[in-house]
């Protein structure tokens, strides 16, 4: 969703889930994100490349070896922007395709230039430019209809999607059900769509929301009101699949909800799926 997730990224884990959530798109994150390191800004910033995750951030555990590249690398520094740039660099990114480092270095908040930074260590053996983007392996019966003008990789579109394909591969989800997202929907595509429909983001819900209901019925019509709402996108993923919440947690339900339970009582506000 970023192109890579490396030391800026994420100090998004500082925000609330209700704040992430309403930002993750791609009007706001990349700024999001520059903004969040000059407020919050470490002492000292390790990356583990000990091992990489490629093609996306919801790797299906069945094609796990496909998704890891072996690093055996650590990368740290006091200036999270050169050590980011270090990162993008292994991975054979360049500044203008990460966005928000590119931000946080015009703003003069660190060093992404990397004739100017200080490298102690080789990086010459990093030479391939290794993917990001998901792989697309979802259910054949289930339609998904996209807006024409736009649907951001870093929110309803890709999360939405990313997580389908890892219930498909891992869990066997499938339809038929639908989903809408984006922005500038073609109303000609809504014909004859498979119930029940997900509509993910404020965009595809001013647009398509009211209809898909008046058409269908509100039963049969889930709105997901954020562009990035991961508890709910996966909560209304698994419904529709027929698929268990507690099936894809490694653990016995009953420790699941003690768990639950004792993260409420300490303050947690995460925003998690229904377990039943």
């Amino acid at each position: 969703m970023t192109t890579i997730t490396l030391g800026i990224k994420n100090l998004f884990d500082f925000l609330y889930h209700d704040d992430r959530r309403m930002h993750h798109n791609t009007f706001e994150l990349h700024e999001l994100l520059a903004e969040i390191y000059e407020f919050v800004r470490p002492d000292f910033t390790i990356i583990d490349r000990k091992v990489a995750v490629v093609n996306e951030h919801y790797p299906p555990e069945k094609r796990i070896d496909k998704y890891l590249v072996p690093m055996n690398l650590l990368i740290g520094g006091d200036d999270a922007v050169a050590v980011d740039a270090v990162g993008a660099k292994i991975l054979g990114c360049t500044l203008n395709e990460v966005k928000h480092l590119k931000i946080a270095h015009e703003r003069g908040l660190g060093c992404a230039n990397l004739e100017k930074i200080k490298i102690i260590g080789d990086i010459s053996r990093f030479k391939d430019k290794y993917p990001h983007k998901f792989v697309g392996t979802l259910p054949d019966n289930v339609k998904i209809v996209q807006g024409k003008e736009h649907a951001c990789i870093e929110g309803c579109m890709g999360n939405t999607l990313m997580v389908l394909e890892m219930l498909h591969i891992d869990y066997g989800a499938h339809g038929p059900f639908s989903i809408v997202f984006g922005k500038g929907i073609d109303v000609k595509e809504l014909k004859n769509l498979p119930t029940p429909i997900m509509v993910v983001g404020p965009c595809a819900i001013d647009e398509v929301g009211k209809l898909l209901r008046e058409r269908h019925g509100k039963k049969n019509v889930v709105l997901i009101n954020y562009c990035n709402d991961l508890a709910a996108v996966t909560n209304i993923l698994l419904k529709f699949s027929g698929i268990k919440a507690t099936r894809i947690v490694p653990l016995n339900p009953i420790k699941v909800i003690f768990l639950l339970l004792q993260a409420k009582l300490h303050g947690s506000k995460a925003c998690t799926p229904s377990i039943f």
